[in-house]
């Protein structure tokens, strides 16, 4: 699967350069790293999540770029599965540096969720499918339904299907206000022990 993200300004759709992308998610079973030995067959209870310890110190699909002069930054990754109670669907935040390069802030967090018909087909082939649990659909997903705006569904597209190269490419425009601060999450958050 290849992200090409998009980042504009909000109130000016001018892209910006220069704004770190952060894009995590889970792996074809469910598993995130830092977290493989938690079980994605079973769903953790609404107040557990973001405090479950780590129990490796893996870092498999997770990945950060910055935006180029057209406000893109794309990733190449494997399609993510999907664990109890989500959707499939990819974690991203956007962060701002300051003047001196460090102690960045946080203009947006959401998450990128995939049309309901490539995940039905992914969810069928080998490496996916055979899971002891239902695949939730996006509308089935309280998460992407409560998000207003936060849960965004990328356009996504086969590109070179049927060859040794076949994937599929997720496209998405996101709008932030690059002076704003996110009041979902902090700087001191991407540095926590959680998934």
């Amino acid at each position: 699967m290849e992200l090409i993200l998009s980042i504009v300004n909000v109130k000016t759709c001018e892209p910006i350069e220069g704004l770190l992308v952060d894009i995590w998610h889970c792996n074809a079973q469910g598993r995130y790293s830092g977290w493989s030995e938690v079980d994605p067959d079973k769903e953790a209870l609404s107040g557990e999540i973001g405090s479950i310890p780590r129990t490796d110190e893996d870092s498999y699909l997770r990945g950060c770029g910055f935006t180029n002069v057209l406000g893109n930054c794309s990733f190449r990754s494997v399609f993510p599965g999907f664990y109890a109670g989500r959707s499939i669907h990819v974690h991203v935040a956007v962060r701002k540096l300051d003047e001196h390069n460090n102690d960045r802030h946080v203009a947006y967090v959401g998450q990128l969720y995939v049309p309901e018909s490539i995940s039905s087909h992914i969810s069928e082939l080998p490496g996916y499918a055979g899971r002891k649990i239902t695949r939730l659909t996006n509308e089935q997903d309280e998460i992407y339904s409560e998000m207003h705006g936060f849960g965004t569904l990328m356009d996504m597209e086969w590109i070179y299907r049927g060859t040794a190269q076949e994937r599929l490419l997720g496209t998405v425009v996101i709008g932030v206000d690059p002076d704003a601060l996110s009041a979902h999450i902090t700087p001191e958050d991407f540095y926590k022990d959680t998934v």
